[in-house]
């Protein structure tokens, strides 16, 4: 008899247990069902999309660059939001080159829950980085002043090192060295390249982490009427013409700015005749040249 007793005592504290387990446990249940009375939701609307990639890789396509996000919690969380809690940073470090979808999954401050993100998914394309030589090459802005001509141009180094994606490195179809003759002069300066496309148009995508120095030799230049230089003096009855009447010479800008003319070698006047067409050199000052071989000697035609 005791030990029957003894069950009913047991199985008597058994259902009281349950039934305390069982009420506290719909208890549970019914607050994981209702939400809190305070909880709101807000909207984010053009959150850049952030990557991290290899260095040796680059994004080059995507198609969207901003999601809008809505999200839900308590008032006193989603006030509490300040600008940079909530971003959508992607890590595509283990990424090569090519296609890619990938789900978009924000990152939200504790205690704040995603209601909806879109776009939720973006395809993106990497490529790799390559690095070449490329030759160098002048190009001018504008034209010198008339006085002035380019007699040597000296670029160092004669190529640089560019750095790009290789789709946009496949677009290069020169480097050159802009150079501005009205802004710049023509003393020596450095300049940064840039990369062209087949159109002339800058490549802003690739890198040259390096300038260029431009050293420019000009000679200054002037057209000068041309003297004949006789020994004695012409008889009245004979006149000539000189062919060319003018020709232009190379100098120093200081001699340039006094001369007026040119003259001929001395011609015997005792050996001319009417009708006669002699070649004479031109007697060139120091310093000075013609700017062309045809420029050394004229024909002088008597009549």
């Amino acid at each position: 008899m005791k030990s029957k007793g003894f069950n009913i005592k047991q199985g008597t504290l058994l259902k009281i247990f349950a039934l305390f387990f069982a009420f506290f446990l719909w208890i549970y249940v019914q607050a994981q069902q209702v939400e809190p009375i305070d909880n709101t939701t807000q909207s984010f609307t053009k959150v850049e999309i952030e990557w991290m990639t290899d260095p040796n890789y680059d994004v080059v396509a995507v198609t969207n660059q901003y999601v809008d996000i809505i999200v839900r919690g308590q008032s006193s969380k989603i006030s509490n939001i300040k600008d940079g809690d909530i971003t959508m940073k992607l890590d595509l470090r283990s990424y090569k080159d090519g296609k890619y979808n990938i789900k978009l999954t924000p990152q939200l401050p504790f205690g704040v829950k995603l209601t909806s993100i879109t776009p939720d998914n973006i395809d993106i394309v990497l490529d790799k980085w390559i690095t070449e030589e490329k030759q160098l090459e002048i190009e001018y802005l504008n034209e010198l002043p008339s006085e002035l001509i380019i007699e040597e141009v000296v670029l160092e180094p004669k190529t640089v090192k560019v750095r790009g994606t290789r789709g946009e490195m496949e677009k290069i179809k020169k480097v050159v060295v802009p150079y501005n003759l009205e802004l710049q002069g023509i003393s020596a300066v450095e300049i940064k390249p840039e990369a062209r496309d087949s159109s002339n148009k800058t490549i802003d995508k690739v890198l040259i982490n390096q300038n260029v120095n431009v050293n420019l030799k000009i000679k200054y230049r002037k057209w000068l009427p041309v003297k004949a230089t006789f020994n004695g003096e012409l008889p009245e009855d004979i006149t000539y013409t000189i062919k060319p009447a003018r020709i232009e010479v190379f100098g120093q800008k200081a001699e340039l700015d006094v001369i007026t003319e040119v003259f001929t070698t001395e011609i015997d006047i005792s050996d001319i005749k009417k009708g006669d067409v002699i070649e004479k050199e031109i007697a060139f000052q120091d310093n000075l040249e013609p700017s062309s071989p045809d420029y050394k000697t004229v024909n002088i035609t008597f009549e």
